[in-house]
């Protein structure tokens, strides 16, 4: 379980599509969230209606139902992954979750969320949004209408929050009541990770030279064949 963030503090860093978790979003030198770690990263022409993945990643916590049952999915994924992250802001955890990731994901497709389900601390408005975001059906789910985006943006969770002023950075981030506020020097500062030791692998002992050269001596080095090489022997298999 992890600490919950103000009110005012969840609407700011709750604006940014997380397309996976609470751990690939950070904190800048500014105190503005940024997404991190896109080395799962896949690019969908959203422009297309059509357009679908079909690849299974990311947190089990935070995957849409769509992706576990593997009926294809687009962006509708990043809202309900945004409901998740709302949830675990305000309550310090996900609303599915088990130690078992095959346990979560029977909870993600059996489970249908209503109001009263949610935390008693949770206002009305919170509720609303949060229950809209994690709907089942990825056609109804808010965000996935032809408004997009438009319609998070002008939910009433949202209201006071000056959206132009977010973007152009001209907002003071709302950190008031937050316990822990990470401090960045420059923006390769890295003073705020935790330092782990070496890997046994790098620790263990070095390679014998002499036994390998030994046991490959007889072994022949062939060069790879260049790009021309092999344009020519496609062509001459064809």
């Amino acid at each position: 379980m992890i600490g919950t963030f103000p009110v005012t503090s969840q609407r700011a860093f709750a604006t940014s599509s997380c397309v996976i978790a609470c751990a690939c979003c950070v904190v800048c030198a500014v105190q503005y969230v940024k997404l991190v770690d896109f080395g799962l990263a896949k690019v969908v022409n959203l422009d297309d209606p059509e357009a679908r993945s079909w690849t299974l990643c990311g947190k089990p916590e935070y995957l849409a139902p769509e992706m576990i049952s593997s009926k294809g999915h687009s962006k509708e994924v990043d809202w309900w992954a945004l409901g998740i992250l709302i949830h675990e802001m305000l309550a310090g955890f996900p609303p599915f979750y088990d130690r078992d990731p095959f346990k979560i994901y029977q909870k993600v497709l059996s489970t249908k969320l209503n109001t009263e389900d949610f935390p008693k601390h949770f206002e009305e408005h919170a509720r609303d949004l949060i229950k809209k975001l994690l709907n089942h059906s990825k056609s109804n789910r808010i965000g996935s209408s032809k408004n997009g985006a438009e319609d998070i943006k002008k939910h009433k969770w949202y209201r006071g929050l000056n959206w132009a002023a977010l973007y152009n950075k001209q907002l003071q981030p709302p950190l008031d009541g937050c316990t822990y506020v990470p401090v960045v020097h420059e923006c390769t500062f890295t003073g705020n990770f935790k330092i782990y030791p070496m890997s046994s692998e790098d620790n263990g002992p070095m390679l014998d030279e002499e036994r390998d050269s030994a046991l490959f001596h007889n072994w022949e080095i062939i060069d790879r064949p260049s790009a021309d090489d092999r344009s020519r022997s496609t062509a001459h298999r064809a």
